[in-house]
């Protein structure tokens, strides 16, 4: 009997409350020290206040409608008023006002109360608008709104009177402006029309000019005229070629007296052959109505080819006249052309010229009715042409800090300062490392005489000194170490047949499915798709399991459901005919091993089963890159143990191993 002990340091509750102690300790110090330093730097910085108000800009065109706010919030006119807002003249009369900076938002002592107001007011434009927001920051929210509304009425005053006194002779200089304009037009109007009688120009559009239409009208003709040569000299020589060829072409064939000679010809061929199928040649010489038949045909055979002869040299005399006339045409038409090209191109020019002067006549036009539009507007009253400003949303004095934001600063600081405290928490982890594990030891196993063997009650009544093995300390120093977690238990050849022997016939497919490498899960999912009785196998999804006759006979002898049930039914059941479960499994294992009446029984469970399996191959010399193709996927923990009870000797291919057991192989 062998014993583990396990070698642990004295002291660890203390050493672990110590080490607890520490880290508390370490932790709050962190926390503590942390969140002071960032709380009081976040609370300790002064409140700035924040106080807006929105006006918007009306700028009106020189023709007396307003500017569109899209085009207006990009304009000079609107980005030089939003300097002159902030500038400095306009500061300092906003100081004067406020009284010398006593009241200015941001005023310190000893402080430029222009510089304080510079770096307190902003103005900021809303894109594709001429609303302007204007912000004023300082840390006492009530002279804020004061700022900003003074700011406006300084301005607005600003504003008109500006415009009221460069409006005093604007008008007079508008409309001299408009008068200059419209004589440049008159005059423009009549140098263009004189230029068009010049040059016989009727309209700007080129289609309604005599001579532009007259060469477009030639250009036509001439485009017709050469399709019609073209085509002319292609039965030209089409016909020149049929007429070399010794071929009647299409034209020759259409003239009425070679159609009624060859329609003549084929009425008298066809008589003849009437009377070659009738009579014999010796009959046809002698009668004389058909000597003279065979002279017509002759005659109108001989007639026929000198009319077609006849009528292919007049069609080819037909296609010559024509070729010449149509190549006259286009020549003559080409010619007239080249003539008219000079004028064309002489026009050309001159419409390009007209075109020139109406588009500056049109520009002038553009510039006299805005000079006219602006000069009414002015003499109308000089106050529509200057911009105006108006209050969409007055100054309101703040009641909450703007900046900064003390809550969610705060938040961030304790965050930060429990985030501190965990890394030094985590430092403290790598400078004081735990202590190693215990270790198990082996132990040799105790004399006979050093055990006692009196029940626990008169052990414990006999003090320390007698507690025997379960109490007393080790008798010898180790020899030895092992895993904590060693091998199951593994069965010999006369322990599986006796667990067969006793196990229960109708579990005895499990106990075989174990022996063979199966895991629990893999015997409680065996349909009876997976049991192929002409191998016999067993075929998992990884792998195929080989079988003996009798091994087989037992797991169709198994309890399982009727023959007509499908091929996912389970392959073993309980006796409720449900699918095996885990419980059912393990108690199978266990009854049999307390019926075989094996030592340890309680060793004995699934685990060691498939662990013998495992053992038989590797006894054997089995590679471990083999081993999944009869026992499926191995963890490596559970596999690295096995390296201890493999043979020294060189590895053995897979065909060289015997996968069943040799208890199995000889079970009956």
């Amino acid at each position: 009997m062998v014993r583990i002990r396990t070698l642990a340091r004295p002291a660890g509750g203390s050493a672990t409350a110590q080490a607890n102690r520490r880290r508390q300790l370490v932790f709050f110090g962190v926390l503590a020290v942390s969140m002071l330093a960032s709380l009081g730097y976040v609370f300790q910085r002064p409140a700035l206040y924040l106080a807006t108000a929105r006006w918007q800009f009306v700028f009106p065109e020189s023709n007396g409608a307003a500017e569109p706010a899209s085009s207006a919030g990009a304009s000079t006119a609107f980005l030089t008023e939003l300097q002159v807002v902030t500038s400095r003249p306009m500061l300092e009369k906003l100081s004067a006002a406020l009284g010398a900076g006593g009241a200015s938002p941001g005023s310190h002592p000893g402080a430029d109360s222009v510089d304080v107001l510079q770096r307190s007011i902003d103005v900021r434009p809303l894109p594709g608008t001429t609303i302007v927001e204007v912000r004023a920051v300082g840390p006492r929210p009530a002279p804020l709104p004061q700022a900003i509304n003074t700011l406006f009425d300084l301005y607005r005053r600003q504003l008109d009177e500006r415009y009221q006194e460069r409006s005093g002779d604007d008008h007079v200089k508008a409309r001299a402006e408009a008068d200059a304009l419209a004589a440049k037009v008159a005059q423009q109007r009549s140098a263009i029309n004189a230029f068009r009688q010049r040059h016989a120009i009727v309209s700007g559009e080129r289609d309604e000019n005599e001579v532009l239409a007259q060469y477009k009208g030639q250009s036509t003709a001439f485009n017709t005229a050469n399709d019609k040569r073209v085509a002319a000299e292609a039965r030209l020589q089409a016909l020149r070629e049929a007429t070399a060829s010794g071929r009647v072409s299409q034209r020759a064939r259409e003239n009425p007296a070679l159609q009624q000679l060859e329609q003549r010809y084929a009425q008298a061929r066809d008589e003849m052959r009437t009377l070659e199928r009738s009579y014999t040649e010796a009959y046809m010489t002698l009668d004389p109505n058909a000597k003279a038949l065979r002279a017509r045909v002759a005659s109108l055979e001989e007639q026929l080819g000198q009319a077609r002869q006849a009528a292919q040299q007049a069609a080819l005399a037909e296609a010559e006249i024509d070729a010449s006339a149509a190549r006259a045409a286009t020549a003559q038409l080409s010619g007239q052309m080249s003539s008219a090209r000079r004028g064309v191109q002489d026009f050309s020019a001159r419409m390009a010229e007209h075109r020139s002067m109406q588009e500056d006549l049109d520009r002038l036009e553009k510039l006299r009715g805005a000079a006219e539009t602006r000069a009414t507007a002015l003499e109308a009253g000089s106050r529509r042409i200057a911009p105006s400003v108006v209050v969409l949303e007055p100054a309101a004095t703040p009641q909450q800090p703007w900046q900064p934001d003390y809550q969610r600063d705060a938040v961030v600081a304790v965050a930060g300062s429990i985030a501190a405290a965990v890394l030094a928490l985590g430092v403290l982890a790598l400078l004081h490392r735990p202590d190693p594990p215990p270790l198990a030891v082996l132990m040799p196993p105790p004399a006979w005489d050093e055990i006692d063997t009196r029940p626990w009650v008169q052990q414990r009544s006999l003090g320390p000194a007698r507690a025997g093995f379960a109490l007393g300390p080790a008798p010898s120093p180790p020899v030895g170490l092992i895993p904590l977690n060693p091998l199951p238990r593994e069965l010999d050849d006369g322990e599986i047949t006796a667990l067969l022997d006793a196990a229960a016939p109708a579990m005895r497919a499990v106990l075989v499915a174990l022996l063979c490498g199966l895991q629990d899960d893999e015997v409680m999912a065996l349909d009876r798709c997976d049991l192929d009785p002409a191998s016999p196998a067993l075929r998992l999804a990884d792998r195929q399991v080989p079988l003996t006759e009798p091994l087989l006979a037992q797991f169709l002898t198994a309890p399982s459901p009727d023959a007509d049930a499908p091929d996912d039914a389970p392959l073993l059941t309980d006796p409720r005919g449900q699918r095996l479960g885990s419980t059912e499994i393990d108690a199978s294992v266990v009854f049999a091993a307390h019926d075989a009446g094996l030592a340890r029984a309680f060793e004995v469970t699934p685990a060691s089963l498939r662990h013998t399996f495992v053992a038989h191959l590797v006894r054997q010399g089995a590679r471990f890159a083999d081993l999944a193709r009869w026992t499926g996927k191995i963890a490596l923990a559970d596999l690295t143990p096995y390296g201890s009870i493999a043979p020294a000797t060189p590895k053995r291919s897979a065909d060289q191993i015997d996968p069943l057991l040799p208890a199995l192989r000889r079970w009956v």
